[in-house]
């Protein structure tokens, strides 16, 4: 989007985005971020890059929002876009590689429609050392929004039964665009392994029936890799990677069962950061871990004392999902057609959100079997 900026007075005052001090030789932090003052310009071939403000930070990289032009554009012809910004060490070098192939590799060979829930990307390249993706500017997060209405309607606590997410109109459209992504995403063995709110951006400013982007592929990895080790963000990691079990592609299934609840009941389904807590919340909702699941399991003495959890948790109006799902309050007057479509709808989200939190990875649908759920497919 082109955007015209009026003028500004401009302190003459350095502002520093990304504070130092300088290793010997570098202009990297001692933890490998390059150091960046606002409005510092970064130039790659024939466009420069103007920073404007730190927008995010990952253990990876800063992003950055930033007005781009060419070289021999006019002053007001500048665009907003983002720069990601990664640390000059080996490890974030293959990151950033990584998500720049793992986006191009789904979006080869496909329109722009059908690769709507993909950031665009405008280039690629170093600088000083760093990896730097250039990419369109969106809108707020899924969280962002999640945030906004929680602060709006003072909600203090998680079981508040005021509690609401998105219509339920929305989140199919939700789920249908971010499956429809994993279907282009995960046919080239690309695992995201991230998929949560902060992660989903709206096209631009929330409304309803508008496209949605995943974002962030720096922690996407190949089917190819052989991965026990911890990841995904713990309210969205299945009882695989707690367990360090291997893992494949149905762990980016778990998470969008998880992000499916969370965006329509407006509260995260396992909002547990440690992994003991974790696996007793999904026994809470889901009933017992499976006995070879945890007989299988490197950790599990860890965790259990044969098959019981050495962890419990207190009870919570989330455990019973199925049920939050179909009894949330109902937020506006709806005719009589459109209360039993509502309930028809709320009946397939909760099959869709049970498909998808199977324990046995095996027992989970693929990105495929979920195109044919009636959930996805009536939106």
């Amino acid at each position: 989007m082109s955007v015209k900026f009026g003028s500004k007075c401009i302190s003459s005052r350095v502002i520093s985005l990304v504070e130092g001090p300088a290793m010997p030789g570098t202009e990297d932090n001692a933890d490998g971020f390059l150091i960046v003052s606002e409005y510092q310009v970064i130039q790659h071939n024939e466009t420069k890059y103007k920073i404007i403000k730190v927008i995010g930070r990952g253990n990876s990289a800063y992003a950055f929002q930033a007005e781009s032009r060419l070289i021999s554009q006019s002053i007001l012809e500048r665009k907003v876009v983002v720069l990601k910004i990664f640390r000059s060490n080996p490890l974030s070098t293959t990151m950033a590689n990584d998500e720049y192939r793992f986006i191009n590799n789904a979006i080869h060979g496909h329109s722009a429609e059908e690769t709507v829930s993909f950031p665009k990307i405008y280039d690629f390249f170093t600088y000083k050392g760093h990896p730097v993706i250039v990419m369109e500017q969106y809108g707020p997060s899924l969280y962002d929004h999640f945030m906004n209405i929680f602060k709006m309607e003072e909600i203090k606590s998680q079981d508040n039964p005021n509690l609401h997410g998105m219509e339920i109109l929305h989140v199919q459209y939700l789920m249908r665009q971010l499956v429809k992504a994993l279907s282009l995403l995960h046919p080239t063995g690309c695992i995201h392994a991230d998929i949560k709110p902060e992660n989903i951006l709206f096209d631009h400013l929330p409304k309803r029936f508008q496209n949605f982007v995943l974002i962030d592929f720096s922690s996407s990895f190949s089917t190819e890799w052989k991965c026990t080790y911890p990841i995904t963000t713990s309210f969205y990691r299945p009882p695989e990677v707690s367990l360090c079990l291997p893992y494949n592609q149905s762990l980016d299934i778990w998470s969008l069962g998880c992000v499916a609840y969370e965006a329509f009941v407006g509260a995260p389904l396992f909002p547990q950061f440690d992994d003991d807590k974790l696996l007793a919340n999904f026994e809470k909702s889901l009933g017992p871990i499976p006995k070879e699941m945890i007989e299988q399991s490197p950790v599990r003495t860890r965790y259990f004392d044969g098959l019981n959890l050495k962890v419990q948790i207190e009870d919570s109006i989330h455990h019973d999902y199925i049920r939050m799902i179909s009894e949330l309050y109902y937020t506006r007057a709806q005719s009589k057609e459109q209360f039993q479509r509502e309930l028809e709808l709320r009946a397939q989200l909760a099959d869709f959100v049970s498909s998808c939190l199977k324990y046995s990875p095996a027992d989970r649908p693929t990105v495929q079997d979920l195109l044919k759920h009636p959930f996805i497919v009536d939106a």
